[in-house]
């Protein structure tokens, strides 16, 4: 894994670019922004991870992945913009994660599952905020919908 420091309000995926890495937050934020650098739509906190669906399934990345100052729901907007704060990253390279995806199926298989699931999530929360139109997924999993048909793309060999 590689450390990565980030100051607030640096790219840090861009859309339309494909991931090199899977990325966990373990200090600051990521705020998810759409192509066009509107937003944060989502707000990724410490711990989480994003990146890992964009890699399994060799997806550009639709969105703007930027820092985000250490976010306090307590606090106005107002007042978390003024925090100073950097991002740490902990960063898996892609081949690596990839190549660990190979040696253990069965877990890939659920990585992929759960990340499909993740990309789900995202794509609601955009919606909801009805800031531009998403094309949604089926929430089934079966073999047909849009989520099976990106699962059995992201099985093969």
């Amino acid at each position: 894994m590689l450390a990565r420091i980030s100051e607030k309000n640096i790219l840090v995926q861009q859309a339309g670019k494909k991931f090199r890495e899977l990325y966990f937050i373990r200090e600051g934020a990521v705020g998810i922004y759409d192509a066009n650098g509107k937003g944060p739509y989502v707000i990724l906190p410490k711990y989480s991870f994003f990146g890992d669906y964009q890699v399994l399934f060799e997806l550009k990345s639709v969105y703007n992945y930027k820092t985000y100052v250490k976010y306090d729901r307590l606090k106005s907007p107002t007042e978390n913009e003024n925090e100073t704060s950097t991002t740490v990253f902990m960063c898996i390279d892609k081949k690596v994660f990839t190549n660990l995806c190979e040696l253990y199926p069965k877990t890939a298989n659920n990585l992929r599952f759960r990340g499909l699931e993740r990309r789900e999530a995202v794509l609601e929360q955009f919606s909801v905020s009805n800031k531009f139109k998403v094309n949604m997924m089926s929430a089934k999993a079966g073999p047909e919908s849009s989520l099976g048909k990106l699962f059995k793309m992201g099985t093969k060999k």
